[in-house]
């Protein structure tokens, strides 16, 4: 959740998922947010072939009611 800027390091989050699929395919990654890399992470998505399993949803109100319904565990932020 944040600003899909390279500070947040959200563009690790979807190389690490990518490596982490493998043997996880039954995980999902859910990015809040928005930014002007958001279109570039898409397209990284797509080159990693995890694009069905990571969800770009936007800008939302109350990021906490859709954290809330997440997996226990993981709700974890990253930051560079």
């Amino acid at each position: 959740m944040g600003r899909l800027t390279i500070q947040k390091g959200f563009d690790l989050l979807v190389e690490v998922l990518a490596n982490l699929y493998r043997s996880h395919n039954d995980w999902n990654l859910i990015i809040l947010g928005d930014g002007a890399l958001k279109n570039e992470w898409k397209s990284r998505t797509k080159e990693l072939n995890i694009e069905h399993t990571v969800i770009f949803v936007g800008w939302v109100k109350n990021p906490f009611s859709i954290m809330s319904r997440s997996d226990k565990g993981a709700k974890k932020i990253c930051y560079r």
